[in-house]
């Protein structure tokens, strides 16, 4: 293990600037904040740093430097994961999966700026962002070796809890896109 990069603290602060990352992004669309930069990307209007700043441009520059913040947290975290907790089965899946939904979330939010969306569109891009924060969250787990310390292999569900939760699941899904089908 390099004794520059320790990883519990490097997990800890993946997950904080994924949620940032998060944070920024909805912030983002809930202000109309997302061509606060133009339809210039990766640049801001152009320009590395922008001269005439605006509230909605300072709401899209800053989500975009966490941005490039988190690439480099979450690709160090990444690579410690894959050279140093390898031995954990779900750890190359994880790393696989934080990449690429990291890579998926980056050129969303890039066509969000270059080219009109749709809801469908926004909506994807937020779902992805949610997966790939989830990856980030998992990956760290795995650092802090939360279920070694928690026993989880001890942890048994019955089958009838899994098939009402599932049963439960079907339905609210069903009843949710039932009802917004007929409005």
């Amino acid at each position: 293990m390099n004794k520059w990069i320790k990883p519990k603290p490097l997990a800890l602060v993946s997950v904080l600037v994924m949620l940032f990352v998060l944070i920024g992004g909805a912030l983002v669309t809930k202000t109309g904040s997302g061509l606060g930069c133009g339809r210039s990307w990766p640049l801001c209007e152009g320009q590395l740093i922008p001269k005439n700043i605006t509230f909605e441009l300072l709401i899209e520059f800053s989500h975009r430097m966490v941005t490039g913040v988190a690439i480099i947290f979450v690709g160090l975290l990444s690579y410690v994961a894959w050279r140093h907790y390898q031995h954990i089965k779900e750890t190359k899946f994880l790393v696989v999966m934080t990449i690429v939904f990291f890579i998926l979330q980056s050129l969303l939010g890039a066509g969000a700026v270059l080219f009109e969306q749709t809801s469908l569109i926004k909506a994807l891009h937020f779902g992805i962002s949610l997966v790939s924060f989830a990856t980030v969250f998992l990956l760290a787990l795995i650092i802090f070796d939360v279920d070694g310390k928690f026993h989880t292999d001890q942890l048994k569900i019955p089958k009838r809890y899994v098939l009402n939760f599932m049963a439960f699941y079907l339905y609210f899904n069903r009843c949710l896109f039932w009802s917004s089908s007929k409005a």
